[in-house]
């Protein structure tokens, strides 16, 4: 193989490299999506989020697993994780429970885990659905711009 031959495949294999890394495709058809959301999801400003401005990926999480706190609140109102009673730390010690378990790879695993959740505290089946969507957004969110604070993701935040 001659040298320039090399040269145009090793330049060809890292643009290739670079474009899949810079992949950011916040669509219902993105991998994150398609992974993590519910099929035929109608989320109409799901396009707007990114890694800054006034939507962010890592924002998307913070209020979603607040409003997630807060449905646990209504069925365990004294529940804390790891000492802390902050909204986020409690939905994160859930989440983590749910990762543990195995229930955070897909949407039918979600779903799978927050109907055995929701059955062991009596949640009403309009709040599971709440719950369902907030943590599905907020895995969504955590996918794409990678966990919080420490970068990475699809979008490579």
């Amino acid at each position: 193989m001659k040298k320039s031959q090399l040269r145009n495949i090793i330049k060809e294999s890292i643009k290739q490299l670079m474009t899949e890394q810079t992949s950011c495709d916040n669509t219902m058809m993105g991998n994150c999506a398609q992974t993590h959301l519910p099929p035929n999801y109608n989320w109409p400003n799901q396009t707007n989020f990114a890694c800054t401005g006034t939507h962010t990926f890592s924002g998307l999480f913070t209020n979603n697993m607040t409003q997630v706190q807060n449905l646990i609140n209504i069925y365990s109102p004294n529940a804390q994780y790891g000492g802390s009673n902050d909204p986020v730390d409690i939905a994160a010690g859930v989440l983590f429970q749910f990762l543990f378990a195995g229930y955070l790879h897909s949407w039918s695993s979600l779903q799978s885990g927050i109907n055995t959740y929701a059955s062991t505290v009596g949640m009403t089946s309009q709040h599971r659905g709440q719950m369902k969507r907030k943590i599905a957004k907020a895995i969504w969110g955590q996918c794409m711009g990678g966990p919080p604070l420490s970068g990475g993701g699809e979008c490579n935040c």
